[in-house]
């Protein structure tokens, strides 16, 4: 407990640091920002019609584990005994204990900011190869960050793959770290690709963004909790208020194209308000309430 406190102590002067020498478009782990944000820069970024039509969808694999100490002890503004001892404490499991030989500290109040310094300057190293005049560049290319996830946009997949990876590649090993080359893809737009639980696309040159397929899955088949002191009738496989289902849920499935979790469910609210003539006919298509 006092070493969570003498952490938490550091990260009240270190983190204005991080806010200040961070990238621009850095999203994660930051106060005032979401994930939203991020999202919303990719629509600002591909929704128009001369929009760059190439994402390079990155990957760091195992970037919390894999962070150099090294590097964090040289670049992070703090007193460099204290952070080494953080990053060498190792960790407890099953009364194991296993040192830490790379990586931030597990479960530590200062691991995010600490990640997040690591990758700030990304932004930097492609503007130098990129530069902006009037608030773009020749080839389109602009970052989307997100702590460890990000994309990077381009004009064709060529400046993607020849260019632009190698400068990511070439900043991530200074810090230790390395894209998946599993997981590291180029796309094109109207492809659509994931991130941060949502799913960007173009449909025939329109910007659509939905939960991912994947994130509506995982969100159907997770287990709801019984609520005490309600009747006991719930909707099969996602046990959720219809006040959900009316807005996320409800979208999703729908995204989905299933009617498995919510088909058999009757319209909780009955009566004169939803008759047949005011009910929303492509709202309750999907949910098999016709």
């Amino acid at each position: 407990m006092v070493d969570r406190c003498v952490q938490a102590l550091h990260l009240q002067a270190l983190e204005p640091i991080a806010e200040v020498t961070g990238d621009r478009n850095s999203y994660g782990f930051r106060k005032g920002r979401s994930t939203h944000d991020a999202v919303g820069r990719c629509f600002q970024l591909l929704s128009k019609r001369a929009s760059p039509q190439w994402i390079l969808d990155c990957d760091v694999k195992s970037c919390f584990d894999e962070i150099s100490h090294e590097w964090l002890v040289r670049h992070v503004p703090m007193e460099s005994r204290v952070l080494h001892k953080w990053l060498v404490a190792g960790f407890m499991d099953k009364s194991v204990f296993h040192p830490t030989v790379a990586g931030t500290p597990q479960g530590g109040v200062a691991s995010p900011v600490l990640a997040n310094m690591a990758l700030d300057g990304l932004q930097r190293a492609l503007e130098e190869r990129f530069p902006c005049k009037e608030g773009s560049n020749r080839h389109q290319v602009y970052l989307v960050r997100y702590a460890d996830d990000f994309v990077v946009t381009g004009d064709s997949a060529e400046i993607l793959e020849s260019e632009v990876r190698p400068i990511i590649e070439a900043f991530l090993a200074e810090g230790g770290l390395r894209l998946s080359a599993e997981k590291t893809v180029v796309r094109h737009v109207d492809e659509g690709f994931d991130f941060l639980g949502m799913t960007v696309r173009k449909y025939r040159g329109k910007m659509l963004i939905k939960p991912s397929k994947k994130g509506v899955l995982s969100f159907l088949a997770s287990p709801k909790p019984a609520r005490s002191g309600r009747p006991s009738r719930e909707f099969p496989a996602a046990s959720t208020s219809f006040c959900l289902a009316s807005g996320c849920a409800l979208g999703a499935a729908a995204a989905v194209g299933s009617r498995v979790s919510l088909a058999s469910a009757q319209p909780p609210i009955s009566g004169p308000r939803w008759s047949r003539s005011l009910r929303p006919p492509r709202v309750f298509s999907c949910l098999g309430w016709s």
